[in-house]
Order: C-alpha cells, then structure tokens, then sequence
C-alpha cells in the first residue's frame, strides 16, 4: 500500500507531495526506492535535495534508491555518490561505484583502483568488476595497469576481467602468458583458464607449454584446458611429454586424455603403463580403458591378467 502510495504522489506532485515523498526515502528500502522516482518524475530543487540527503544516509539495501538518485546527473551528485563510495559500508559502494565508474569519472575510477590494491575482498572485488563492466577504455587501461603493477589474488582478478572487457589486447596475451608461466600459483591457474577462453593461436602455444610446468597444479589446469582445443598435433605432442616426463600427480591424467582422444599415441602408452612398475598409473589407465572404445576394453581385458594383483583387481571392477 505505501509503495502504491508513493506511485500516487508521484503523479500529484506539488510541494505537499515531494516532502511526504522526503520522509518515506529512510524507510523500507522498497518504498524508498518507489519515492525515490517519484521524487526523480516530479523533479524541482526540494525533490532533489532530499533525493541527495537521502543518499547520504540510505537505509537497508540501497540499491533502488541509489540507482535512481545516480539518474539525477551533475557535480553535486556525482560528489555525493563519490563521498558515499569513499566513506559508505560495503552495500552503499557495492551500489554507487560501477554507477561512477561507467560514466568515466576519473576520481571513480581512481577510487576503484585504489580499492583494488588496498581494499578487503568484497571492495577489491566490487572495484574490479566496476572496472570491467564499465565499458570505457580509461577503465580497460586501468584494469590493464592494475593488473601489470599487482600480484596473487590481485592480479588474478584483474586479468579474469580484462578478458570479458579487452579480449583482443595483445598486452593482455602477453600478461597472461608471463602469469601462466612465471605467476604465483593463484594468478597462474587463472591465466590458463583465461588463455583457454581467449583460444587465440598465441594462446593456444601458451597452453602447450604450460601443460608440462613442473607445477602440478598449472600443469593440471592447463591439460583441462588443452582438451577443450581439440587434438592437433601440438596437443597431442604436450600429452604425450606430460605423460611420459611429467609431475606423477598429472601424468595419469595426461594419459586419460591421449586415450579419450582416440591418439594412437594412447594406447601404446597405456599398454607400456599396464606392464610398468607405477602400480597407481596403470591403476588410473584401466579406468581410462573402461570408458574408451573397442581396441581399449581389448587391452582391459588383457590387464586383467596382469601379474600386479592391485591391477588385476581394479580391472575385474572395471570390467564388471
């Protein structure tokens, strides 16, 4: 009834109407937000005022009221909003700061380029989704400084926006091969995910090299990543090296992929590990050969006779 009531004075208006409009801004956040275009459709210099006294002091989720308060335009407002992102709780710059930072303002963006360095979790994240989302190129570059001057977490996020807001950078490429390869863990898993989604040819050769790191957690995320790219001779090549010379955690799953591929390279492989000494790799290539096709359940049932009891067993189960 009340957010029906403000609809109504909206369409009254008058002077009477803007100040009963005034009071219902500090109440349930829904009829703030409902006075608050009100107020925005009536317009005048007393709505506007108390639109921004409003903002100064939002109550519960101040989205609604914030978005239409930001609609206001001007110095004031946008001085207000900027106070508001500087000094308010984290819901009140959740709300204001991509608002500032799509319409370029250069202490906005300042504002979220600091949060990102300095802030807690939800700021950094909210500052550099505003970034992101913002759609300008002052924020695109401020991404790409952010992500060039930070590290970890940081950087991380950075370079997951830049491939939503600047996908064909070059920089970019470039940032996120030295991350893949060079990065702290946490930054260098992102940039595989983030090569794979770019799937230019630079990152796409980023991701072959990346596959035989010698950390297993970049060399794990980067062999996910290769299977989305199909098999050409350049992935398939990266298999087999991680297969044959990789980190013991990834080389089980190097195979699984060669196998899944339909390499021939897999196969051979898979039958060498049944007859090597790795009791766990070839554990890990009889429930590969479970999922492939005729030739692999040939060399399943050939496993099941193996001379390696922990091997015969995982076949029987495979095979039931």
């Amino acid at each position: 009834a009340r957010w029906a009531a403000a609809e109504a004075l909206g369409e009254i208006g008058g002077p009477q109407a803007t100040a009963a409009l005034a009071k219902l801004l500090a109440g349930d956040p829904q009829v703030a937000g409902a006075a608050a275009q009100a107020l925005l459709a009536i317009g005048g210099p007393d709505a506007r005022a108390a639109l921004l006294e409003a903002a100064m002091d939002p109550v519960g989720d101040p989205s609604a009221l914030l978005y239409t308060i930001a609609q206001l335009r001007g110095d004031d407002v946008t001085q207000a909003m900027l106070e508001l992102a500087r000094h308010g709780d984290g819901r009140a710059r959740g709300a204001v700061l991509p608002q500032l930072v799509r319409t370029g303002s250069p202490d906005a963006i300042a504002l979220a380029i600091e949060l990102a360095h300095t802030g807690g979790r939800n700021d950094r994240y909210t500052a550099i989704r505003a970034l992101a989302d913002a759609g300008t190129p002052d924020a695109a570059n401020a991404l790409l400084e952010l992500a060039r001057a930070s590290h970890g977490q940081t950087r991380a996020q950075a370079l997951d926006a830049l491939v939503q807001a600047r996908p064909g950078d070059p920089a970019l490429t470039q940032l996120l091969i030295e991350s893949a390869t060079t990065g702290r863990r946490d930054e260098a898993s992102t940039a595989v995910w983030a090569l794979a989604r770019l799937g230019t040819p630079a990152a796409r050769q980023a991701l072959v090299a990346a596959a035989t790191s010698k950390d297993v957690g970049v060399a794990q995320a980067a062999l996910s990543s290769l299977s989305q790219l199909g098999a050409g001779a350049d992935v398939r090549a990266a298999l087999v090296a991680v297969a044959k010379d990789g980190p013991t955690q990834v080389r089980g799953q190097a195979l699984q992929q060669l196998v899944q591929s339909g390499a021939p390279e897999g196969l051979a492989m898979a039958h060498a590990a049944l007859d090597g000494g790795d009791a766990d790799l070839a554990r890990q290539v009889v429930w590969t050969l479970a999922q492939g096709g005729a030739d692999a359940h040939a060399l399943l049932a050939r496993a099941a006779a193996s001379t390696s009891a922990p091997v015969r067993a995982a076949s029987a189960q495979a095979l039931a």
